[in-house]
């Protein structure tokens, strides 16, 4: 199994583990949880570039809706990978995953457990299931952070996966990518 391989498997296994979860917004509405491989929509990365020059500016009410459509949201994404298959005949692929629900409780409560509920459900389903596909395994334990409120109404928290990859050269003939590439 190739890097691109388990990333695209992890995504399809993260959508699986995720199906059934619903996140609240503020009109009562029920969400689903959307896996994006790489990177967060672009109207989410612009919301959060830290490079204007005023700095962080908040999030216009107008675009609420906008953000409502596009959270809770899941990204995978690789971040290193080590061929180790002339030790051992696997290689290691570090992954983060990263959660990011949206959410103007006036509280400040209903962000933070939103992407906590999600990485805790992502963290147990890959803890009782390390091995993706029998060409994968994680690296346990797992664990994660919560990122500060500076972002609010976006909230995220993180989890950096380490993953051997068993057999790291052979590509599968199958559309390993899936859904995900559809439309891109």
């Amino acid at each position: 199994m190739t890097p691109m391989e388990t990333l695209f498997a992890i995504c399809r296994s993260l959508e699986a583990t995720l199906k059934d979860f619903r996140f609240e917004d503020e009109g009562g509405k029920e969400r689903p949880v959307t896996v994006y491989p790489f990177h967060f929509p672009e109207q989410v990365l612009a919301a959060m570039n830290p490079h204007a020059e005023d700095g962080y500016t908040p999030i216009p009410d107008t675009q609420d809706d906008a953000f409502q459509r596009l959270m809770p949201a899941v990204v995978v994404r690789p971040l290193s990978y080590e061929d180790k298959t002339l030790d051992d005949d696997s290689s290691i692929l570090s992954m983060a995953v990263t959660v990011g629900v949206f959410s103007r409780d006036p509280a400040n409560v209903a962000g933070s457990w939103g992407v906590v509920n999600i990485l805790e459900r992502i963290r147990q389903a890959i803890e009782a299931r390390p091995i993706l596909e029998d060409r994968c395994e994680a690296l346990l334990p797992l664990s994660w952070e919560l990122y500060d409120e500076a972002l609010r109404p976006l909230w995220f928290g993180e989890m950096v996966m380490q993953w051997r990859i068993l057999d790291p050269h052979r590509l599968d003939e199958s559309n390993w990518a899936g859904d995900f590439l559809k439309g891109v």
